[in-house]
């Protein structure tokens, strides 16, 4: 069995054949068309640089896709591989084949620049190629009797292509700063309108943009950026509440950042949190080039170093992992970054999984520390809060791999 690149057209045919055949919960033909998409899309992220096929006697009988993007860490950005297509066909499965293409894929992304990858997968399977859980899904609900009604005076419209330049200075400014979500261009803008967006409008002015269906017994919010005034908040609730009602739905639920100005509203209303939490399955993630992403996020780790206790102190901390290591050194509220090993007074010997959570602020880093496969000297644990403070990362629904 051969893995390698996908490089003919006869290669799109068959990774196309193998997803239909393997996703077809919805038809043969159907699956076909949806997923022709992920291949040819003028908006497809497919990095054909990274993406590994299995070819078994000329035949394509599995694929792993890499979707090249640009990934918030605080105000810094690193390049993310985010994996999807994942597809082996049933006769060649449990014979190793998702191993090969996986050790693949990482090996490209290492060559062509990436920082991390991540992926939303089943339970129990990512784990043996190095992946963890970094992300945790939030959901606040309500319904319509826990709001007394506005006069927001506030209407929706359908978003088309012309409205891009609007949605994306709303969502910039919204997500300024916030962990795990995409830095999208224009590209990314044709893939979200696929799924119907509405402008806010007060009047003739956009006030924000919201993106939400029915599904079951309730409305979902799966995007949102409005303008964090609290009568623009409120509207935007009765709006959604208003089709909840419409279409005979027992409840409002808002897929959103729990530090958004919208949860900020909604808590102070009547409604309830859900946090999901996952051991393996869900979004998942592993660090690719160490020493390159602490690079690439030096400057929101000197701006983090600047606000803390360690401003003032010069402070050398060596870190270690089998994806890469580097020595971090902290002087006058700046952090400079070497590659390699090295020996210093403060020490983090760490699986590569451990970091990637570090990284994205998933749970406190006194609590990821606390692996077996976890070793430290010198006292690091003040000094990982500061530089890997716990966060709310998030990524939005329509951005999931």
């Amino acid at each position: 069995m051969e893995i390698r690149k996908i490089e003919s057209k006869t290669d799109e045919r068959q990774v196309i054949d193998l997803f239909a055949k393997v996703f077809s919960g919805g038809g043969y033909y159907n699956s076909l068309s949806l997923k022709s998409n992920y291949v040819r899309a003028p908006w497809t992220r497919l990095d054909r640089n990274c993406t590994a096929i299995a070819v078994e006697k000329g035949e394509v009988v599995g694929h792993v896709g890499v979707l090249g993007y640009s990934k918030r860490i605080g105000s810094s950005h690193i390049r993310c591989g985010g994996i999807g297509g994942v597809a082996v066909e049933p006769r060649f499965r449990k014979k190793g084949v998702a191993t090969r293409l996986f050790e693949a894929i990482i090996a490209n992304m290492l060559e062509h620049g990436y920082d991390v990858s991540m992926l939303f997968g089943i339970p129990d399977f990512y784990h043996r190629f190095g992946y963890a859980p970094c992300l945790t899904h939030c959901e606040i609900i309500t319904t319509l009797r826990d709001h007394e009604p506005s006069r927001s005076g506030l209407r929706l419209r359908v978003a088309t292509k012309k409205d891009i330049p609007k949605l994306a200075k709303f969502y910039d400014t919204d997500n300024a700063g916030r962990t795990g979500t995409l830095v999208r261009g224009e590209r990314d803008w044709l893939r979200v309108l696929k799924c119907r967006h509405h402008l806010v409008l007060r009047g003739s002015r956009c006030v924000g943009y919201i993106r939400c269906d029915g599904r079951g017994k309730s409305l979902y919010v799966h995007e949102l950026a409005v303008e964090p005034k609290e009568a623009i908040l409120a509207g935007v609730v009765e709006l959604c509440l208003q089709r909840t009602a419409k279409e005979r739905r027992a409840e409002l639920c808002f897929n959103i950042p729990l530090d958004s100005p919208m949860a900020g509203f909604l808590q102070t209303q009547n409604c309830k949190t859900i946090q999901h939490h996952s051991r393996s399955g869900g979004p998942q993630g592993r660090m690719i080039n160490v020493p390159q992403c602490l690079d690439r996020i030096s400057g929101e780790l000197s701006r983090r170093v600047e606000r803390s206790a360690f401003a003032a102190k010069s402070l050398k901390l060596a870190v270690k992992t089998d994806a890469g290591s580097a020595l971090l050194t902290l002087a006058r509220g700046k952090v400079a970054v070497r590659p390699g090993e090295h020996s210093a007074p403060l020490q983090l010997s760490c699986p590569q999984q451990t970091l990637m959570k570090l990284v994205i602020g998933h749970g406190r880093p006194l609590r990821n520390l606390c692996g077996e496969k976890v070793g430290t000297k010198g006292d690091v644990g003040e000094l990982l809060e500061a530089l890997f403070p716990e966060g709310r990362p998030f990524l939005w629904e329509i951005d999931h791999y």
